[in-house]
């Protein structure tokens, strides 16, 4: 019935109480005709009537503007639910009662009634993905919408093809109850944030260099080049992992190694990027160096480290060894400068005692001449001949040539070698025991060799004092192949350790205290042979070292 319709039926039934009431009670005043009693009757009847008019217009108008604003209420919530462009639904039960414009804007049905006819729930539109998780209209025992009940903390996604045959994809999001048992779904389109998302993670993988993200120092995802660098199984096993167990206690500046990392997180989240190089530790513990960067994003409103590695660890390596290359030039340089300063103060002795030398001499042999066969004069001669020998070998010990090509005797070099290291031979008890027939010749530097020579002498000498008491001996023989000459100088000073013997050519290796032994001697003359295209090698025989210098043989 409608609201019209039973409000007369309320007013009839009101008039005619009211009548019966009025006639009732004039009807008890005995005075009155019955004709006065119509009367009144008929004008209590208009005073009611222009009353309940008066009440019922009233009403009606403030029913009608009721209605205006219901229909206006209903009107703006229609044109809201129709404007939105995620897809909400409305189901009453398992049948889908209502759908905004966007639903049959994106699948092409003209209303619910056409989509009723072909399908019940939304759910058949609902495809097969593989690779991803994803709704389908029965998730195991449940159906979609009790799955998605059951876990109201998880991301539920759906995907499905629109008109055009696109693939669409929609996060799913579902109110129950919201009229009696009526619920809404709404399918907010997230194709592409997804797509972004699917680019961002590609790029992420297959990125070159190692790549991670770091959350309140929790690792929060990794790639595989940065697992590979790592030498780490599996994704699981490294977020497991915390920055520390990835770094030595201590860098090579002896800075606390997480004391580093969490500056350069402090510096990233304050100013948005921070880049250091650093040692990393693989997981079985062999350390590497590492170009360290992060930079600060944003992620669901959070800040997270995107940190990128980059393995530089062949370059700080070949760094290391330019730099220490240049600190051995350096010192390399320092000697030649010392032993030019020695050649130049020998020439400045040589021609300040040349003169005094030769007086001396002869005065020696006038006197002879005076007093014949004097042993005292024969005495002073020698001594006196002895010392201007003595600075003409230290000369020639100590004179470089430029000219590279310069032919000398391997003898002549030895044996001037052997003339500066008689004294020492000498004071220290040590025989030396030469075989120096042959007469090969070398191309080279006579002074420089000279040098290599004396070298190979003095570290001889100094296993012989430390390793024995008596019977000390150097032995030196050169040897000849057809290609090849062999000069070969050992010792019975008992050896050299076999767990630093291929070290000790080595620059500033010494097996010496630091007061008696700098590491340079081997190392140049290692240096000095191989500019003359030749090699030296050093093995231990029953009785000490042996060093063999390898020469091209020079063809005439």
């Amino acid at each position: 019935m409608s609201y019209n319709k039973f409000n007369n039926v309320l007013i009839i039934l009101f008039q005619v109480s009211i009548g019966l009431f009025a006639y009732f009670v004039i009807s008890q005043h005995n005075n009155c005709t019955q004709k006065d009693t119509l009367t009144y009757i008929v004008y209590f009847f208009l005073v009611v009537n222009l009353y309940i008019g008066y009440y019922l217009q009233k009403k009606d108008s403030k029913f009608i503007d009721l209605q205006k604003k219901l229909a206006s209420k209903n009107h703006i919530n229609n044109t809201i639910f129709n404007l939105q462009k995620a897809i909400i639904v409305v189901r009453d039960d398992l049948l889908m009662s209502q759908a905004n414009d966007t639903f049959f804007q994106t699948f092409d049905f003209k209303d619910i009634e056409e989509f009723s006819s072909k399908h019940v729930c939304i759910c058949e539109l609902f495809i097969e993905k593989e690779g991803v998780p994803h709704i389908m209209p029965m998730m195991g025992k449940l159906t979609w919408t009790d799955y998605i009940i059951a876990h109201p903390n998880q991301t539920h996604e759906a995907y499905m093809l629109d008109k055009d045959g696109n693939e669409r994809i929609y996060a799913i999001d579902l109110k129950e109850n919201i009229f009696g048992h009526q619920s809404m779904v709404v399918f907010t389109e997230v194709t592409e944030i997804r797509s972004q998302a699917d680019t961002f993670q590609k790029l992420f993988d297959n990125s070159a260099d190692g790549l991670l993200l770091l959350k309140n120092n929790n690792f929060l995802d990794v790639n595989h080049t940065l697992l590979s660098m790592l030498e780490c199984p599996n994704k699981e096993t490294f977020l497991a992992l915390n920055p520390q167990s990835l770094l030595p206690y201590k860098q090579p500046d002896e800075v606390l190694s997480m004391e580093l990392h969490q500056k350069m997180v402090d510096e990233c989240l304050d100013l948005g990027v921070s880049n250091y190089q650093r040692l990393q530790k693989k997981i079985s513990g062999e350390t590497f160096w590492c170009d360290i960067a992060m930079t600060k994003i944003m992620i669901n409103n959070e800040s997270v480290i995107y940190v990128r590695w980059r393995d530089i660890d062949e370059y700080k390596r070949l760094q290391f060894s330019l730099e220490e290359r240049v600190s051995q030039q350096a010192k390399a340089l320092i000697t030649s400068s010392r032993l030019a300063g020695i050649g130049e103060m020998m020439e400045n002795i040589t021609h300040q005692w040349k003169q005094p030398l030769s007086l001396i001499l002869n005065i020696i042999q006038l006197m002879k001449l005076e007093i014949p066969n004097n042993k005292d004069l024969l005495v002073i001669e020698e001594q006196t001949q002895y010392l201007n020998n003595t600075i003409a070998d230290f000369k020639h010990y100590t004179t470089t040539s430029n000219d590279n090509e310069t032919l000398f005797m391997l003898r002549d070099s030895v044996n001037a070698s052997l003339k500066i290291f008689e004294f020492q031979a000498l004071q220290h008890q040590i025989k030396i025991t030469s075989k120096l027939e042959k007469n090969s010749k070398i191309k080279g530097d006579f002074g420089t060799f000279n040098q290599a020579v004396l070298v190979l002498l003095s570290n001889s000498k100094d296993a012989l004092l430390e390793n024995r008491k008596e019977d000390r001996e150097i032995r030196i023989k050169i040897e000849e192949s057809r290609e090849k000459i062999y000069l070969i100088i050992s010792d019975n000073g008992g050896g050299i350790p076999n767990d630093v013997i291929q070290k000790i050519f080595e620059p500033y290796f010494t097996t010496k205290f630091k007061d008696k032994g700098t590491g340079i001697g081997l190392s140049m003359t290692y240096n000095i042979i191989k500019q003359l295209n030749g090699e030296i090698e050093v093995c231990n025989s029953e009785y000490g070292a042996v060093f063999k210098i390898i020469l091209p043989k020079i063809k005439h």
